[in-house]
């Protein structure tokens, strides 16, 4: 069962030959990884073992798994926070390191061929749910396992009195060296999808924004046209499942959005909304290709102080426009608004949460209420934007856990000293609403809400 309320356990949970990193090293390095077991100086090169988590499942894939490499006398490290795993998921340190939750050092290892087969069955329910990892050999069958050849302690290989550059854009450098995949027997059929591979020679992508359980969003460049431009190319999985609504898959979310911006296109809403580019479903995807809209969302404003009350007074606007033609956003915002040239200069991305204000609401939301009666769809928008400013950026960063982004209305105001302009402003708006539509306090609940974390 995924334990998303657990942190992310220290090495010397697992054993007594943990390895805590000393300051002397790398500051980066003991950031963001932590680790079990020493490789030996003398070991600089060889095969390694990627296993791929998500945000929903990394906690029980790395306590599942550890036992394992361990008992096979193999040393790995692994991300030690899920702040740290968002980061690599998003390709926030390089495309090519997607997916490397947890990695294995198999020339520590006393039998390669045991640990493939344990890991295998232990990460078999686990298939279809992680990030792909780019640039390395899969085992197979949706499995959250890869590997590849590569250095151990520096950018070089040095084999035969000879030396290269260690590729981590060729999964299959191995070959260079004249060296045998010991793989081979356990590989598996990997699950292709030609459609999406030939929809996207049309839009290759360079950079990943984000990958998960559902698929992804990622920069790409549409060369249909004489001259190129950046878009967004949103994908979609049909083996994918939200882990707050197991009744959706990724392909399903995509397919919806892709309605919602249909539906308040034709509500007269498109100056609010980027152009959508194309869209394609296959057997196994759906994939949304969006313009790229110039600027940065309201989030990355505030992380950097310069968010204005005027910017949130226009995503306010932008809400009730929506909310006229009869639509809610539901997961209402800073990330999801996109501020051009001025702070009201404003359009809106991600309506995977959307929906006509007559239909039930979705439960896909970033914050949860305990008040009970937020339940009118459009306060519960607004009070769900204003929230979104006034969330602690040191807990908000680490989405670490659904227990900590369930809010109460009056304890978040009683507790928020601003700190400025954009904080006074919001926590003006929240206390507003509290006393206009006259807000329970916990004390007066009747009931509550909580998310499900199935």
């Amino acid at each position: 069962m995924v334990k998303p309320t657990q942190d992310i356990p220290s090495p010397d949970f697992f054993g007594p030959d943990a390895i805590i990193y000393t300051p002397a090293q790398k500051n980066t390095f003991t950031q963001t990884w932590a680790a079990y077991g020493q490789v030996p100086s003398n070991i600089k090169h060889g095969w390694k073992l990627y296993i791929s988590s998500s945000i929903q499942n990394y906690y029980d894939i790395l306590t599942t798994i550890a036992p394992i490499l361990i008992q096979h006398n193999t040393c790995f490290k692994y991300a030690r926070s899920l702040r740290v795993l968002k980061k690599i998921n998003s390709g926030f340190a390089a495309y090519s390191q997607i997916g490397k939750a947890i990695v294995a050092y198999l020339q520590t290892c006393n039998d390669i061929d045991s640990l493939i087969i344990a890991l295998k069955q232990t990460l078999s329910s686990y298939s279809g749910l992680c990030p792909i990892v780019p640039h390395a050999n899969a085992i197979g069958r949706g499995l959250p396992l890869y590997y590849r050849y590569g250095s151990y302690q520096s950018l070089e290989i040095t084999h035969k009195a000879t030396s290269f550059s260690d590729d981590r854009t060729n999964p299959n450098q191995y070959k260079q060296l004249g060296l045998q995949d010991p793989f081979i027997p356990h590989l598996e059929p990997v699950e292709t999808d030609p459609d999406l591979e030939d929809f996207l020679t049309k839009y290759p992508i360079f950079e990943a924004k984000m990958q998960a359980w559902k698929g992804g969003t990622y920069l790409a460049l549409d060369i249909s046209k004489n001259t190129y431009t950046e878009v967004i190319v949103k994908i979609g999985s049909s083996r994918g499942i939200h882990p707050q609504d197991v009744r959706a898959t990724g392909k399903d979310l995509i397919n919806h959005e892709y309605l919602m911006y249909q539906k308040m296109y034709a509500a007269g809403l498109e100056q609010l909304l980027p152009n959508i580019i194309d869209f394609k479903q296959t057997p196994m995807h759906s994939i949304l290709v969006l313009e790229k809209i110039p600027g940065q969302n309201l989030q990355h404003h505030r992380l950097t102080n310069q968010l204005s009350p005027q910017s949130l007074h226009a995503a306010a606007n932008i809400l009730k426009q929506i909310h006229r033609e009869d639509f809610i956003i539901r997961d209402a915002k800073l990330d999801n608004f996109i501020q051009g040239n001025s702070p009201t200069d404003l359009r809106i991305i991600d309506l995977e949460s959307a929906s006509s204000i007559h239909d039930q609401p979705s439960i896909m939301t970033t914050f949860f209420f305990e008040n009970p009666d937020i339940d009118d769809p459009i306060m519960f928008d607004h009070i769900h934007l204003i929230v979104s400013s006034l969330y602690k950026i040191d807990r908000a960063a680490q989405i670490e856990t659904f227990k900590n982004r369930i809010i109460q209305i009056h304890n978040m105001i009683r507790s928020i000293s601003p700190q400025n302009s954009i904080e006074a402003y919001a926590l003006n708006m929240l206390h507003k609403f509290a006393i206009m539509h006259k807000l329970q306090n916990a004390s007066q609940r009747t009931r509550s809400f909580s998310p499900s974390l199935q």
